[in-house]
C-alpha cells in the first residue's frame, strides 16, 4: 500500500483507495486527517458516522463495508488495508469466519 506523503505543503496520495477512504472521512469528520493510523473515534467518529462511512463506500466504491469492520479497524491506514485487500481478492463484501 502507498502511503501518504506531503511535499512542500502539497499532499500526494497515490493510493486510489487510501485517497477515498481518506475524503471519505474528512468529509465526515469535517477536517483534515493529519495521522493516518490515529483512532478515528478519538479524532470524533462516532457510531452514526462510521455508518454514514459504510453507506459512502458501498456508494462511491461498491464495495462493502461493516460498521464491525470500521470498530475493528478504526484508523485510515487500517481501513484502506481492508479496502486494498478486498479490491485485490475480488471479495466486495465481509466473508465470516468458515463461510469459505
Amino acid at each position: 500500500m502507498a502511503e501518504y506523503k506531503k511535499i512542500d505543503s502539497v499532499e500526494i496520495i497515490p493510493d486510489k483507495a487510501l485517497n477515498i477512504v481518506l475524503t471519505i472521512w474528512e468529509e465526515l469528520l469535517g477536517n483534515k486527517v493529519i495521522d493516518l493510523d490515529e483512532n478515528l473515534f478519538k479524532m470524533g467518529a462516532d457510531s452514526l458516522l462510521a455508518a454514514r462511512f459504510v453507506g459512502a463506500m458501498n456508494t462511491r466504491c461498491g464495495i462493502e463495508v461493516h460498521m464491525k469492520e470500521v470498530f475493528m479497524n478504526p484508523s485510515i491506514n487500517a481501513l484502506t488495508k481492508l479496502v486494498d485487500t478486498r479490491k485485490k481478492t475480488g471479495i466486495t463484501e465481509l466473508v465470516e469466519e468458515g463461510e469459505i
